[in-house]
């Protein structure tokens, strides 16, 4: 596996985690505030948000472990 591989998949199996810990640390917290209901809503009103929340977020965090891992190399 590439090292581009790597941190995609990398950045998308801790958005993955924490999309699944969420509602844990919304409960443990007393807070409402979602990174999934952000995106998903972002999206679409309907009653689909969750689902499109749950795609967007993964693919969101494997970018950003694309560029993090582009920066590491770089410096």
């Amino acid at each position: 596996m590439t090292s581009r591989a790597r941190a995609a998949a990398a950045g998308a199996a801790a958005a993955t985690v924490w999309g699944l810990l969420e509602p844990l640390d919304q409960r443990l917290f007393r807070c409402d505030y979602s990174d999934i209901a952000l995106l998903g809503k972002a999206v679409t009103r309907g009653p689909g948000w969750r689902p499109l929340g749950f795609a967007i977020h993964p693919a969101n965090r494997a970018v950003f472990g694309l560029a993090y891992g582009r920066l590491r190399r770089s410096s």
